[in-house]
């Protein structure tokens, strides 16, 4: 595979001073980096190994809690407890939540007491744990994390003089810990306003900290900023190094002119050419590891790379440039990294990545957001009441985006908006596509725009709203923003828009306007994929009137439906879930049987379609 560099993209922004992007970022920068790699960081799977000491919080006295008396009076708390301030994030989904976790919740307290204090606080082990014996030492726990902007959450491992006595150093977010052997940052490449899965699994390498005598070992969680969100942590366990262990970090795929966006649906006329396919790769065992291969096979391509020598605690990336013919279709990527000390045993469940990419149609979607399509998903959401407590104008006319890459002139028919089920009937939605240098001036003059669409509640069971333009409309080659402006009256009716977190997306992947207050702007990005896509091809123009004809029954139905017709023209149908996600399809002419009892309970869609006109009918699986 051949090296490859992503250019440097820099913007002009309208920015803020203090408020938070709920469930995402904070004031955006000035000049963003469009570098590989841009995606999700693999969950690594526990290590086989029976651990020489652990917690899963549900022992109170294992732990001693405290802070900086100086600086702030937060502490850590230990228990089934949720964060309460208004940027909250949901409670983790740890293995053993169910007798209690750590939480250290910056959000609410610095919400509470002003946002200015240091905020200075660790949780620190209660007695010592004898490593005498064990020279490489891991320490894992599960966490769900989300960061504001520089503040710092480190593990810190302390040895006690043989009377319980340790020296802890004095840690701010800015410490340079370089030299301090026993002091390890949790998260090194987690940007500002990103966050972890729930539950993420960490594993931090601990051995350079034990030197001399290490009959007497404690631990530290050691919080250190001002005013950000909030940390949990549970199950945590030292363990003894795995002696191999080459762990696959994460996987990518990316046009070579999307500036760095993955996009998860793509229609065949915006494909690139070119591809940047590679992954990241961790040595996390004891010993370095020989002939390290990467085998990327997404059925209709595959890529390599190989590297001769990797030393332990060292990575490497694997970058390449591939040039797939993609014809419509699903394709299942499987990212797998081997080296000749491991190519099976009890650490080889991190060794590989999986991604998927649907090719579309020329009347399908184009989405950034792999809603239903990607193997595992870390979903959350963003709306109407996440603001309102630090911005209070922001409930009505906040304006929501995600960026698109147009390289080939289009006809589009409008936005399609995936709805949170927090979502409220009766707020107003419009959709919109906006030139990108105008939102970042806080200008939300539109190139093409909706009528408002209220939201139902068969919308909100749906999972999304479509709305479309009078007409279709033409669309230029460049970068432009789907929008949607959201109106809650005033959050009677709050509106939520899912917001896939699975692939960390560049910074300006998606953004949000906030009106504010009449004095000020606030436009921010967000790193992440708000569900917001674009309807691409003519969905307006076909009359769904023209076929009235079309019976489908029984309706709700155990798994067996009949399309009947009454004219003999070719039809085609095409079977959909709630969430947009291609079923099956078929052709018919005045009657077909279809069997969908295979796909499970809940709502499909049939769009069904001859040469001239189309209906879409709706049906319940029991």
């Amino acid at each position: 595979m051949k090296n490859t560099t992503l250019s440097i993209l820099c913007f002009l922004w309208v920015t803020s001073s203090v408020a938070q992007f709920f469930d995402q970022t904070g004031p955006v920068a000035k000049c963003f980096e469009a570098a590989l790699p841009k995606t999700a960081v693999a969950v690594a799977p526990e290590i086989k190994s029976i651990p020489l000491w652990e917690s899963t919080f549900g022992t109170t006295t294992d732990w001693v809690l405290d802070h900086d008396t100086l600086d702030c009076s937060l502490n850590w708390t230990l228990g089934s407890n949720s964060c309460q301030g208004s940027f909250f994030i949901g409670d983790i989904q740890s293995t053993s939540s169910a007798d209690g976790w750590a939480l250290l919740d910056s959000d609410y307290y610095g919400e509470t007491n002003g946002g200015n204090e240091n905020e200075d606080s660790w949780l620190t082990t209660a007695n010592p744990i004898d490593l005498t014996g064990f020279p490489n030492v891991v320490v894992e726990f599960e966490t769900y994390y989300k960061r504001y902007n520089n503040e710092e959450p480190y593990l810190v491992v302390g040895i006690g003089d043989g009377m319980g006595n340790v020296s802890w150093p004095d840690l701010d977010q800015n410490s340079e810990i370089s030299a301090m052997n026993n002091v390890f940052k949790v998260f090194n490449n987690l940007e500002f306003g990103g966050s972890t899965y729930n539950p993420k699994l960490v594993q931090i390498n601990i051995s350079p900290a034990l030197t001399g005598s290490v009959n007497e070992v404690y631990f530290r969680l050691h919080w250190t900023g001002t005013y950000g969100f909030s940390w949990f942590v549970d199950d945590f366990k030292v363990l003894e190094q795995p002696i191999n262990d080459v762990q696959l970090i994460s996987g990518w795929i990316i046009g070579e002119n999307n500036d760095g966006i993955e996009y998860s649906r793509i229609p065949f006329e915006q494909l690139d050419t070119n591809w940047y396919v590679g992954a990241e790769v961790h040595n996390f065992g004891s010993t370095n590891q020989t002939n390290i291969d990467l085998a990327v096979n997404f059925g209709a391509f595959n890529s390599a790379g190989s590297e001769p020598i990797l030393n332990s605690g060292s990575s490497i990336s694997f970058d390449g440039i591939e040039t797939p013919s993609l014809p419509v279709g699903v394709y299942n990527g499987t990212y797998t990294i081997v080296s000749t000390e491991e190519t099976a045993g009890p650490s080889f469940d991190n060794n590989t990545y999986l991604r998927t990419i649907e090719v579309t149609d020329v009347q399908g979607v184009y989405s950034q957001d792999g809603i239903g399509l990607h193997p595992q998903s870390n979903l959350a959401s963003v709306g109407t009441n996440s603001f309102v407590n630090t911005i209070p104008f922001s409930a009505d006319g906040s304006v929501y985006a995600t960026m698109y890459h147009i390289k080939k002139v289009v006809e589009l028919s409008g936005i399609r908006v995936m709805l949170d089920g927090g979502t409220v009937p009766g707020g107003q939605i419009t959709g919109s596509l906006k030139d990108t240098s105008s939102f970042f001036a806080a200008n939300m003059a539109s190139l093409f725009s909706t009528s408002p669409d209220t939201i139902s509640a068969s919308d909100v069971a749906a999972g999304y709203i479509d709305l479309l333009f009078d007409d279709p409309v033409w669309a230029n080659v460049g970068a432009f923003y789907a929008a949607a402006e959201l109106m809650s009256n005033a959050n009677l009716n709050d509106i939520r828009i899912v917001d896939d977190r699975t692939i960390s997306q560049p910074q300006w992947a998606s953004a949000v306007y906030l009106p504010g207050d009449p004095a000020a702007q606030y436009v921010y990005t967000n790193g992440n994929a708000l569900g917001i896509q674009l309807l691409m091809g003519n969905w307006i123009g076909l009359s769904e009137n023209t076929l009235s004809n079309i019976s489908v029954y029984p309706n709700p139905s155990i798994g067996l439906i009949t399309l009947t017709a009454s004219n003999d023209a070719k039809h085609n149908v095409k079977v959909t879930d709630v969430l947009g996600n291609h079923i099956s399809s078929a052709e018919f002419h005045s009657s077909l049987k279809l069997d969908l009892s295979a796909y499970g309970s809940g709502t499909y869609f049939l769009s069904i379609s001859n040469e001239d006109s189309f209906i879409v009918k709706k049906i319940v699986l029991q």
